[in-house]
C-alpha cells in the first residue's frame, strides 16, 4: 500500500529534506508538500468535494508557525473534514501547545530540534502502523 504523506511548511526546503530522509525508512510512499495553510485547506477541500478521497493524505505533518494560517488552525480544519493522523512540527514546545494541538485534532507533536532524520523516522514508524 502506498502511503501518502503531506508535509506543510512555509520553508520549501523542509519537506524536501524530510522526503530525502524518508527514503531511508520507507519504500512505498508519496510525499506531497504545501507552502501554506490556506493552500493545504483549499486542496483538501477540493479533493473531498470532487470525490477524490483516494488521494487524501494518510499522514499530515504541519508546521506550527506559518504566516496567516498556522498549524493549529489547519489541524482543526482538516480534522473537521475527517482527516486523521495529523501531527504538528515545531521548534516551540510547551504544555499549552500540546493541549492546544490535541484540541485541534492533532495526534502529536514532532520537535524540529530533533532533526529531520528523527522526524522522518517517526513518520515512517507511524506509516508502518497504518
Amino acid at each position: 500500500m502506498t502511503i501518502r504523506i503531506l508535509l506543510v511548511d512555509d520553508d520549501a526546503a523542509v519537506p524536501k529534506l524530510i522526503g530525502i530522509y524518508l527514503r531511508r525508512f520507507l519504500d512505498d510512499f508519496i510525499v506531497e508538500s504545501s507552502a501554506s495553510g490556506e493552500e493545504t485547506i483549499d486542496t483538501i477541500r477540493e479533493r473531498i468535494e470532487s470525490g477524490r478521497e483516494h488521494v487524501l493524505p494518510d499522514i499530515t505533518i504541519l508546521d506550527y508557525r506559518m504566516p496567516r494560517v498556522g498549524g493549529l488552525e489547519v489541524s482543526a480544519e482538516l480534522s473537521s473534514m475527517g482527516l486523521k493522523n495529523i501531527y504538528l512540527m515545531t521548534a516551540y514546545l510547551s504544555p499549552e501547545l500540546i493541549a492546544a494541538a490535541q484540541l485541534a485534532g492533532a495526534k502529536g507533536i514532532m520537535k524540529k530540534s530533533e532533526g529531520f532524520h528523527s522526524i522522518a523516522k517517526k513518520i515512517a514508524d507511524i506509516a508502518r502502523t497504518l
